[in-house]
């Protein structure tokens, strides 16, 4: 029982480190993510960075959604887009605030 747990342990302890860009049994294969994304050392697949999504997390965050899987829903008002990674409101013009709720007054001289 105890060389069997050993044995179990030793399996779960042998880990597989490839540089960055490289993954497979010998490290011989090269990674297809972009957009800074992270590669599984073993199976290749891409882990997105926050912002994308994708097979090979080559695709922006929808409009209007952004962040880790694009689970987030941007809280932007009166037509504003987001940061796709972050989620932070590019207002329209004449409007300002953290959601762009706020109108935008103008001095006349």
């Amino acid at each position: 029982m105890l060389t069997q747990m050993m044995m179990t342990m030793a399996m779960f302890d042998d880990t597989v480190e490839c540089e960055k860009g490289k993954y497979g049994a010998n490290c011989d294969q090269t990674c297809q993510c972009v957009n800074d994304a992270d590669c599984d050392v073993v199976t290749g697949q891409c882990r997105c960075r926050p912002g994308w999504i994708g097979a090979l997390c080559e695709h922006a965050c929808p409009s209007g959604h952004y962040g880790v899987n694009c689970s987030h829903v941007c809280q932007c008002l009166n037509d504003s887009p987001c940061d796709h990674v972050t989620g932070v409101c590019d207002c329209a013009p004449g409007f300002t605030g953290p959601h762009c709720g706020l109108r935008r007054c103008f001095l006349i001289e």
